[in-house]
This record gives C-alpha cells, sequence and structure tokens, in this order.
C-alpha cells in the first residue's frame, strides 16, 4: 500500500498495545501473553480482556509459587513506619546504667518501631550473658 505526502496514518492502537504489553509486571502473565499467536495483530480490547483473564486465572487457584509472599506486595500492605521528628529526639534514661540514650535510632532496615528498653551498650551485655 503507498500512502502519498499528505496521508496520515494511525499508530495508536499499536502504541497502547505496545505499552500494555510492556507493562506487565507478573513475568509468567508475560510469557504466556506474548507466545500467543500473532498476539500484535490483535485489538487492543481483545489483549486487555487477554491479560485481565490470564491474571484472574492466576488469581483463582493459589499456586506453591504464590504462598511466599513478594517484598513489594508486603510493603504495599504495610508500609514501614517512620516516627516523627519529635519521636525521634526522644531520650531515656537507662533502667541498668542509668545513661540517656536515643529511644528511635535508624539502622540498615530503617527505623526501629518500637521504642528501644535499654542503651546500646546494656542490651549487648546482657545479650553475651543470654548466648554463654
Amino acid at each position: 500500500m503507498l500512502f502519498r505526502s499528505g496521508d496520515s496514518v494511525d499508530y495508536t492502537d499499536n502504541i497502547i498495545r505496545d505499552v500494555i504489553l510492556n507493562g506487565l509486571y507478573d513475568m509468567d502473565i508475560r510469557r504466556e501473553v506474548l507466545g500467543v499467536l500473532d498476539i500484535l495483530e490483535k485489538p487492543v480490547n481483545d489483549v486487555v480482556a487477554l491479560v485481565e483473564s490470564k491474571e484472574m486465572a492466576r488469581n483463582a487457584l493459589p499456586s506453591p509459587s504464590m504462598s511466599g509472599m513478594s517484598s513489594f506486595q508486603k510493603q504495599r500492605k504495610h508500609p514501614p513506619t517512620t516516627p516523627s521528628q519529635k519521636e525521634r529526639e526522644r531520650v531515656a534514661s537507662c533502667p541498668d546504667c542509668h545513661k540517656e540514650f536515643k529511644l528511635f535510632s535508624e539502622g540498615a532496615r530503617g527505623w526501629n518501631e518500637t521504642p528501644h528498653k535499654v542503651c546500646i551498650e546494656c542490651y549487648r551485655a546482657n545479650r553475651r550473658r543470654r548466648r554463654q
């Protein structure tokens, strides 16, 4: 088919189909959908219906691989709590050594959710005693 210089071509459906297929998060569904014969020739509505049917089938029967929730989904359900600036600055006296310490501290995994009960030195000393 030849086009004249004034003719316009609409690639909207092709672009939408590509965005949908590239945006699939579940790799198993992406693999199945891309394996469908002539997926690039199907109308966009059919592609969306196919993806939705695969997702419904996945959600209907829990498989052993889905028993463990991904860390991404865990974070979506329970976002990590960060104490306010006022909470971060709270100090208390250690019941063992009476030294002042901060109730909240930031570690490799973020801020602690519950306040510390003793200072770090007393905590380490108690832990060493428990191990022996």
